[in-house]
């Protein structure tokens, strides 16, 4: 069978576009100029007969080999967009949705050769946005899925328990009453809040103590998990986790500093974790913690994208 002409370059939305069509390992490969994240774009394949089938849309981050062929899947560090089980009907459109948060510069079509049948494809739109421009074009940041939900800290000091981070006041003052939390002296301090269910968290906002020591809140690092069996207890062994890190803050705050904090990457999970190493001996104190996302079922319905 003769193979068919192997490339077709195509210009969309500023960024090139190649498709390579390959017979025999029945792969496709989508290259864009710049390395773009795929969160929850659609990738569009218009069907011409029963011979697209079960296929499986993989995002990856790149190989040593580039673009060549692959002897190694595992090489890729692949992830599953999304899967078509069944036949597409003639002249079909499949609109496929990545199911979770998927980052990569190249996406793969495939399918397994069982009926020894071409693959073929007579158009494929990837829908995404640029990493760097991944803060920008959600529409988030108007709900604190944080507010009320359970907390938990490393230990309590000076009546500053957990709660007082996600009770909805941003007095900055401590006293009276002991508005914010405040944990005692530990080699790594913590802080956490179960959202209850998955979320994708976009952004993470503080506010720092302000009517004392506010140095104090320092060199935090804002992870995310999707739990683990001992829930919000103390955690003796991080790896459990199945952490994520959503942001780091290297500096120190300022008095009544509010540091909002947005993760540099797509994360999932339903804890959110403000941690930090206590080099110097003191307490984390946080006034109010407010956590910005959506939640993962609904994440492809809020992204203004596909357009």
């Amino acid at each position: 069978m003769e193979i068919e002409t192997p490339a077709i370059i195509l210009e969309r939305n500023a960024l090139t576009l190649l498709f390579m069509y390959y017979l025999g390992g029945q792969w496709i490969w989508v290259q864009n100029s710049e390395s773009i994240r795929l969160k929850y774009g659609t990738e569009e394949i218009v069907a011409v007969t029963e011979r697209l089938n079960n296929l499986t849309i993989i995002v990856s981050d790149g190989h040593t080999n580039g673009l060549s062929n692959v002897d190694n899947w595992d090489s890729l560090n692949p992830v599953v967009c999304a899967r078509y089980p069944g036949k597409a009907g003639r002249s079909e459109i499949l609109s496929l949705t990545c199911e979770t948060c998927v980052l990569g510069r190249y996406v793969w079509v495939t399918k397994p050769d069982t009926t020894r049948e071409p693959l073929t494809l007579c158009e494929v739109e990837v829908y995404g946005e640029p990493r760097k421009n991944y803060a920008k074009s959600l529409v988030l940041d108007t709900i604190n899925i944080a507010r009320g939900k359970p907390t938990n800290q490393i230990s309590v000091s000076a009546g500053g328990y957990p709660d007082k981070a996600v009770d909805g006041n941003r007095d900055t003052r401590y006293n009276p009453g002991a508005k914010c939390t405040h944990t005692s002296l530990h080699v790594l301090s913590w802080w956490a809040v179960d959202l209850g269910a998955e979320f994708r968290i976009h952004k993470v906002k503080i506010w720092n103590r302000g009517d004392c020591c506010p140095e104090r809140l320092n060199n935090l690092t804002i992870i995310v998990s999707d739990g683990h069996t001992n829930g919000l207890s103390n955690v003796d062994n991080w790896d459990s986790l199945n952490p994520v890190v959503c942001a780091r803050y290297p500096g120190k705050a300022g008095r009544s500093e509010i540091l909002s904090l947005t993760c540099e990457t797509c994360v999932l999970g339903r804890y959110v974790w403000v941690t930090k190493p206590d080099t110097t001996r003191e307490p984390l104190t946080l006034c109010e913690v407010e956590v910005y996302g959506e939640p993962r079922k609904n994440n492809a319905k809020s992204l203004v994208l596909g357009t």
